[in-house]
C-alpha cells in the first residue's frame, strides 16, 4: 500500500491524484505516463553518484510502496535505475529525460 503522506506530498507537487488507484492503493495505475511520473518520482529518491546494493534499495521503496521488489523491478525495466550484469549493483540513471 501506498503511504497516506506519500500520496499527499505528490498532490502538493503536483502529480497526478490518478497515479494510483485511490480506493485500492496497491494497484498501480494502468496508463504509462502515470507510470512513468511514479517511476520518476521514486528514481528522484537515490543519488547520482552513489552505488547502491539490492538491500539499500529495497529499505529506500519500502518506505513508500509494500511490494518494493516489483517497484525496483520497474525502475529497471524502465531505465530509471541502471543494473550490473550480477544484480548485486544499482545506480541511478542521471538524465531521467532520456
Amino acid at each position: 500500500m501506498v503511504r497516506k503522506e506519500l500520496v499527499e506530498s505528490w498532490e502538493m507537487k503536483n502529480f497526478s491524484k490518478n497515479t494510483f488507484k485511490m480506493e485500492n492503493c496497491d494497484k498501480f495505475r494502468k496508463k504509462n505516463k502515470d507510470k512513468q511520473e511514479l517511476f520518476r518520482f521514486f528514481a528522484e529518491q537515490f543519488d547520482d553518484a552513489k552505488i547502491y546494493t539490492e538491500k539499500e534499495i529495497n529499505e529506500k521503496l519500502k518506505n513508500f510502496y509494500d511490494d518494493f521488489a516489483i517497484v525496483r523491478r520497474y525502475l529497471v525495466d524502465h531505465g530509471y535505475l541502471l543494473r550490473d550484469q550480477y544484480g548485486k549493483e544499482y545506480r541511478k540513471k542521471i538524465d531521467l529525460a532520456e
